[in-house]
């Protein structure tokens, strides 16, 4: 149905931006020329989707995700290579294109309609099937600046899947507005499935991925990585990213540890400062390393992850305490908190700093951000803290899709096991 062929497209960035014909001229006069910076979203793409497919694409943002799909709605033409559609084209690339929000909700669905490419008289068809969609009966005849985001982008919805076309290209338009209309969204395109329509779908959403997809491909710095069964080219998309985070969140890490070097200071959480306590005793610094005693930042369901707490204490009349963790996910929802035994101050040779690992054997939190909150408390383990941080590190975890904690969804895999107990007999 579709053959993508040695796909390359180019685009020329201007290292300085001029918005006034005056910071023209200066430039011009001054010398300073601003150039262009080549940007390569596309490198010898190939690929051929089948008919009655659906067929996700996905990757990072800046992949060159959307700009295929230009090139396959010839809204881009290629720099190399070409495309062949084998029917009729409708791109869903952003919803609401050719609403006017000074004219009626009515006035809208033929406007925007008659861009998607339908006749007059196939909208007035299907006009009352538009508007009953969208459940905006009430509100057809209301200007759409009016409307609040959620009735606008349902419209929008309503319209541009009325179009009757072989091929759909969707640019992460599913599960729009409230939860009863994501439902309909979803039914839409298990509808468009069971029709044999051939859909390339876009989209961040691995989960609407895995559900609809015949096949996937991962797209990376305008490159194909892998192409196939969606189980296996999510797994790659997530250690991509995995690597990806790794970087990043090594590379803040090390830039506050310079910051707070160069101040002298002990760790500050990230962001607002959150932390409080007496000060008989300080957190320097937390590390998280895996098996292989790796520092990293981002790890697999069921690895094994140490962290390790350093911290000092110059208070000579301290002589035991105790150190808390506290785990959250993103949303706030707490996961554990724990607290070790009491450890002595060794005062031997003037010692001052000190290092407590807590390890996790097996990791299993499932797929999501997770904070930790680290406490240095008195031996009793109540009263004031002597030093406490909210929100001090994190790290990243993600689901191995071919392995044990493939399609768990939650925050922690519980080990469990199955057993049938056998037919009773009736009565």
């Amino acid at each position: 149905m579709i053959q993508v062929c040695e796909i390359s497209k180019n685009f020329l960035l201007p290292k300085e931006k001029k918005r006034t014909l005056k910071e023209h001229v200066l430039a011009f006069l001054l010398g300073r020329s601003t150039g262009f910076e080549p940007l390569h979203a596309l490198r010898g793409v190939s690929f051929n989707v089948h008919k009655g497919e659906f067929f996700s694409i996905i990757g990072k943002n800046g992949s060159g995700k959307s700009t295929l799909l230009k090139i396959l709605a010839s809204i881009y033409a290629p720099d190399t290579g070409g495309a062949r559609m084998g029917g009729t084209v409708s791109p869903f690339l952003e919803l609401g294109i050719g609403f006017n929000p000074d004219l009626t909700a009515r006035e809208n669905v033929f406007l925007s309609a008659a861009v998607l490419g339908l006749r007059r008289g196939e909208i007035r068809a299907m006009y009352n099937d538009i508007i009953g969609f969208a459940e905006l009966e009430r509100f057809q005849d209301q200007a759409l600046k009016n409307f609040s985001s959620g009735m606008q982008v349902r419209l929008a919805f309503s319209v541009a899947f009325m179009v009757n076309a072989d091929i759909l290209l969707i640019d992460e338009v599913l599960a729009v507005g409230d939860a009863s209309f994501q439902q309909k969204c979803y039914d839409v395109f298990r509808r468009l499935k069971r029709e044999g329509k051939t859909i390339i779908f876009v989209s961040h959403s691995m989960g609407d991925v895995k559900e609809f997809s015949d096949r996937v491909m991962l797209l990376h710095e305008g490159q194909m990585v892998s192409i196939g069964d969606p189980e296996k080219v999510i797994h790659d998309y997530q250690i991509l990213t995995a690597r990806e985070d790794e970087k990043r969140i090594a590379r803040e890490d090390a830039l506050k540890q310079k910051k707070a070097a160069e101040a002298r200071k002990d760790l500050a959480p990230p962001g607002t400062e959150q932390r409080w306590g007496s000060g008989w005793a300080r957190v320097q610094r937390v590390i998280f390393s895996d098996a292989g005693d790796k520092e990293k930042h981002v790890y697999a369901t069921g690895e094994r992850l140490r962290m390790t707490i350093i911290f000092n204490s110059e208070n000579p009349d301290l002589k035991s305490l105790r150190v808390s963790v506290a785990v959250h996910r993103a949303d706030g929802i707490n996961v554990m908190e724990t607290q070790s035994e009491p450890i002595p101050l060794n005062r031997a040779e003037g010692a001052t700093q000190y290092v407590v690992d807590l390890v996790f054997p097996r990791l299993e939190l499932l797929a999501a951000i997770y904070y930790f909150d680290v406490g240095i408390v008195p031996e009793g383990g109540a009263g004031e803290p002597f030093d406490f941080l909210r929100n001090c590190a994190h790290i990243r975890v993600y689901q191995d899709t071919d392995g044990v904690y493939s399609g768990f969804r939650g925050i922690s895999y519980l080990a469990h096991e199955w057993k049938t107990a056998g037919i009773r007999d009736k009565g």
